[in-house]
């Protein structure tokens, strides 16, 4: 479904750039969680990273049990969730989940 972003295209861009890209990106997530109408993300593999993020952002997650899978490496990349990646992790993941998800990638 969605590996997340381009990390090496990222690297390519100035920090405006790179800033503008995220933001846009959180921007989307936002207006998925926000849809007015319920929403639906079916899975046919992995979605992880932003993609995981973009996933989260869903009301309803339907995925298939065979193949594919649910991560967001940001611990193990050394990056820093953003207050909004943290608050949707919260807000959607269930409590049983968070801690393993967010601290450890599990």
């Amino acid at each position: 479904w969605s590996n997340g972003m381009d990390l090496k295209y990222l690297d390519t861009c100035t920090g405006d750039q790179a800033l503008h890209h995220t933001l846009r990106t959180n921007e989307l997530m936002a207006r998925i969680c926000c849809f007015p109408l319920p929403t639906v993300a079916a899975f046919s593999g992995h979605w992880c990273a932003a993609g995981g993020m973009m996933g989260l952002a869903f009301d309803f997650r339907i995925m298939a049990t065979d193949r594919g899978f649910f991560f967001v490496p940001g611990v193990d990349l050394g990056l820093v969730y953003a207050p909004m990646q943290f608050e949707l992790m919260k807000a959607k993941l269930p409590s049983s989940m968070r801690r393993d998800v967010i601290l450890f990638n599990s």
